[in-house]
């Protein structure tokens, strides 16, 4: 039994897990991919053609993860609490902590840290002692840290989880008035109707 796209699948895993742990786009990179591309369509020789494969998930995973609206972020943010006051939309259903605070990601228009505005749509994880819904516009006033790595062996790493959704920093609120709902979301009703059921 023939399974022509065996090789293929392999060959983009390979490519997308390289990525993963060596992301890099250069001219060279680009250079040898493009030469790679026109030989495998001028000669049809298998190996080549799984190279070149491998080559295209890894370019386009490389580029997917580098340079990303939270990268730019968490360098303006850097290593270390920082102050900041920022807007943007609750993009995943608030998850209600014991200590009262609700957990979600949300997907920023503006930040301002240390005096300085700027625009992104890096997306951030929030906790709140607000009671935001999905979809809502909020304001909020708080500080952005990094993200800790697991403390002990086998706890789940929270950090790498968020890493995989491209979200790089922590924004923390400590109080319930430093945070304000400026619009309800109604772009969202499809994902808030799937949420709450």
């Amino acid at each position: 039994m023939r399974q022509p796209f065996v090789g293929l699948v392999l060959a983009a895993i390979i490519g997308i897990v390289v990525a993963d742990y060596f992301p890099a786009i250069s001219r060279p990179i680009l250079f040898i991919a493009i030469l790679g591309a026109l030989a495998g369509l001028r000669w049809s020789y298998g190996p080549l053609v799984f190279a070149l494969v491998g080559a295209t998930f890894f370019g386009l995973h490389s580029a997917r993860i580098t340079s990303t609206p939270a990268d730019a972020l968490a360098e303006i943010a850097g290593g270390l609490a920082r102050p900041a006051s920022v807007t943007g939309i609750v993009t995943t259903e608030p998850k209600i902590e014991a200590t009262g605070n609700a957990s979600f990601l949300m997907r920023m228009h503006q930040a301002k840290i240390a005096g300085q505005n700027f625009e992104t749509n890096a997306t951030v994880f929030v906790r709140w002692r607000g009671r935001p819904n999905v979809g809502d516009e909020v304001a909020l006033f708080g500080t952005f840290q990094p993200i800790e790595p697991p403390r002990n062996p086998g706890e789940f790493d929270m950090r790498a989880y968020l890493a995989r959704r491209d979200v790089k920093n922590l924004f923390i609120v400590r109080y319930p008035e430093n945070g304000r709902i400026l619009a309800p979301g109604s772009g969202f009703s499809v994902l808030r109707a799937a949420a709450r059921s």
